[in-house]
């Protein structure tokens, strides 16, 4: 036997004493591990099982309430929701007549507004006519007269 040979020999010993401490170690492990997961699992039927058919039990109690309101539900919607929408939609219809009624106010005013500014301005025009053509020489005739006047009143009062 070689050298080489008495060292594997003696590293397979070390590793199958390795093993066994390592196999000594890990059992109560997995012992451990056993009874733990055991307690777990008696504790989620004891506890958790009990808690779900509760739940269960609950819901399946007030099923008949939950279809209920639903039903109630449906029913103020037929009853109450509905005839609403349709007021709100007959009040939205005569709001927009309305509205259009007023618009055509409005462009009635805004006509007649301009008819009477045309009106305002035509009239200036004829005014204005007047007064060069009428008035302004009738105050220049009176203006004359007058001083005729004055200056007659002052001739012969003097002479």
């Amino acid at each position: 036997m070689g050298v080489l040979e008495v060292i594997n020999i003696v590293i397979l010993g070390i590793l199958a004493v390795a093993s066994a401490i390592l196999v000594i170690f890990i059992v109560p492990v997995l012992r451990e591990l056993k009874k733990t997961v055991g307690k777990v699992r008696g504790m989620a039927e004891e506890e958790v099982s009990p808690l779900i058919a509760q739940v269960r039990g609950l819901v399946e109690e007030n099923r008949p309430n939950i279809e209920s309101i639903t039903k109630k539900i449906d029913a103020m919607a037929e009853e109450e929701i509905k005839p609403l929408t349709s007021n709100v939609k007959e009040i939205t219809s005569t709001v927009n007549e309305e509205i259009a009624k007023v618009n055509n106010i409005v462009d009635s005013v805004t006509d007649m507004v301009d008819t009477v500014g045309d009106m305002v301005s035509k009239s200036q025009e004829v005014v204005s006519l007047y007064q060069d053509k009428a008035v302004i020489p009738a105050i220049e005739v009176i203006s004359l007269w007058h001083g005729i006047k004055q200056g007659a009143s002052v001739f012969f009062k003097k002479v």
